[in-house]
């Protein structure tokens, strides 16, 4: 459970370890279910235009969403139905675009400052104090992070990937 920064099962603690980036990395992958739900409860609020869209029809898709992509490596906890409830990706308009960029750029960046020390660590200082002023897209870009090109999704994914790799590698 150390892998994922999680305390073990049997433990009871009062404050969490501090995370670098295996939590998030799973995080990012989550967005695709996140999405796929999205397109299909649009579509099917589509299909039935006119009639009512209730939540036992909603928990009813996300359970099988859940299944599809979990279902042959996790146990399916039956109240992952409700999940959808609280997440704000099926309700805001680009959430899932803004939750997807945002990780990867945490990730990308805490491995930078990892991999590169003083330098890419003085730049993400620099990131964060520049506050609102200037765009976001720049100060990320000012920090290392330019999210106009593809190499800080693929760096992102590359430490999921990694990730699971330790995993495998830990459970033989």
């Amino acid at each position: 459970m150390m892998l994922f920064d999680a305390a073990a099962r049997d433990a009871c603690t009062v404050s969490e370890t501090r995370t670098n980036t295996p939590l998030q990395a799973l995080a990012l992958l989550n967005e695709v279910v996140f999405v796929e739900a999205a397109r299909v409860l649009a579509a099917r609020v589509l299909a039935e235009a006119g009639a009512a869209l209730t939540d036992k029809a909603l928990d009813e898709l996300y359970l099988k969403l859940n299944t599809l992509y979990y279902g042959r490596e996790c146990v399916i906890d039956p109240d992952i139905r409700h999940e959808w409830l609280r997440i704000p990706h099926f309700y805001r308009a680009f959430y899932v675009y803004q939750s997807a960029t945002g990780f990867s750029a945490a990730i990308y960046l805490d491995d930078r400052i990892h991999r590169e020390g003083d330098e890419a660590r003085e730049k993400y200082f620099s990131f964060l104090k520049s506050g609102g002023s200037i765009p976001p897209i720049e100060a990320l870009k000012n920090a290392g992070a330019d999210m106009t090109r593809p190499g800080v999704i693929r760096g992102a994914m590359k430490v999921f990937e990694d990730t699971v790799a330790q995993l495998e590698k830990l459970i033989g």
